[in-house]
């Protein structure tokens, strides 16, 4: 199922796992946290809403549907969880409001 798609990725969840596909076809990276595959409910609350390819990785949102706050991770090439970019922002935040136009 097709979460989300930008210009170049698509947020795809197979199963109750999450890949970072390349719009044109094909398969990309699973997303990864500490050295695990990230799952679906795996954070109660909270589920990725859109990827995009950043330089030498990519960027994904999170949103926490009982809060309406959002958290942004940038991984590696390989789709592994590097560090958070923005945490638990609200969705009038202005730090948020900044990423918008990459998502």
């Amino acid at each position: 199922m097709v979460i989300q798609t930008d210009g170049s990725t698509s947020l795809v969840q197979s199963g109750i796992t999450y890949f970072l596909n390349p719009v044109g076809g094909g398969s990309g990276p699973e997303l990864y946290f500490a050295g695990a595959p990230v799952t679906a409910g795996m954070w109660a609350g909270w589920a990725p809403i859109g990827a995009v390819q950043a330089s030498g990785g990519y960027d994904v949102a999170w949103k926490n549907t009982g809060t309406g706050q959002f958290n942004i991770w940038s991984t590696d090439s390989s789709g592994h969880y590097i560090t958070n970019l923005l945490s638990f922002a609200s969705a009038t935040s202005t730090a948020l409001e900044s990423y918008e136009t990459t998502f």
